[in-house]
């Protein structure tokens, strides 16, 4: 995404020691490289997973993840998360970067061999049942929607203030009010889109806010955009 082409393989030559990149009429391209080029790049794609998989286990980052496990090749993940409308589009987003590390680090693994089917299971833990799974190559395309959309709203994303405002966007959906910063915390009501709320605190992406009917609490900042007066 946002990335041109004729760039991207200059710098895979110049930079990466790749020596030829040649592209096919199906948009397909083809490195060729050495085989200690092809080990160091296998060595940084396997690093770029594992830093991916600590984050992923960091439950100041990701509170809702309880557990993720996978293969020794990089093939198979399965995400273990606690079922929540707060964090569904976070953990989708956290599905696919692993996602594309996971295919990216396959693709180098099987050289000229047929690339190996990736899949990212995410469970919920009190049911067990299977929540999403996004599966390569089939949903290369959705994934890559998926990546995008979030680097989009990360450009455009601001953050509120103590003492703006702030309007609910869930579309058809509604936005819980917990009594503290976590999902762990108590839901205390139910907020429906288009509700205004005044912001007193933050702390992370979490924000402290004040209803319309005076009720304190906390809502997840994802689901909220910056409120402007008419005037």
């Amino acid at each position: 995404a946002d990335k041109n082409i004729e760039e991207v393989t200059a710098w895979a030559i110049e930079e990466q020691g790749v020596e030829d990149i040649a592209q096919s009429v199906d948009n397909t391209l083809t490195y060729t490289m050495t085989a200690e080029v092809r080990d160091r790049l296998l060595e940084i794609a396997e690093n770029n997973l594992e830093e991916k998989i600590a984050a992923i286990k960091d439950a100041r980052q990701y509170p809702y993840l309880v557990d993720i496990s996978y293969d020794g090749v990089y093939k198979d993940f399965y995400l273990v998360v606690i079922q929540d409308q707060e964090q569904d589009d976070q953990t989708l987003v956290a599905a696919s970067e692993l996602f594309m590390l996971a295919v990216y680090y396959q693709h180098i693994s099987a050289a000229a061999d047929p690339v190996r089917e990736v899949s990212i299971t995410i469970e919920d833990t009190e049911s067990g049942g299977v929540l999403k799974q996004l599966v390569y190559p089939e949903d290369l395309n959705r994934v890559a929607a998926v990546l995008e959309h979030a680097a989009g709203l990360e450009k455009t994303k601001t953050t509120p203030q103590v003492g703006g405002k702030v309007i609910v966007s869930t579309g058809t959906d509604n936005l819980n009010l917990r009594n503290g910063p976590e999902i762990t915390y108590l839901i205390i009501d139910i907020l429906s889109s288009g509700t205004v709320l005044e912001v007193t605190g933050t702390e992370g992406i979490w924000l402290e806010v004040i209803t319309p009917d005076g009720l304190a609490g906390w809502v997840h900042g994802d689901f909220v955009e910056i409120y402007l007066d008419d005037d």
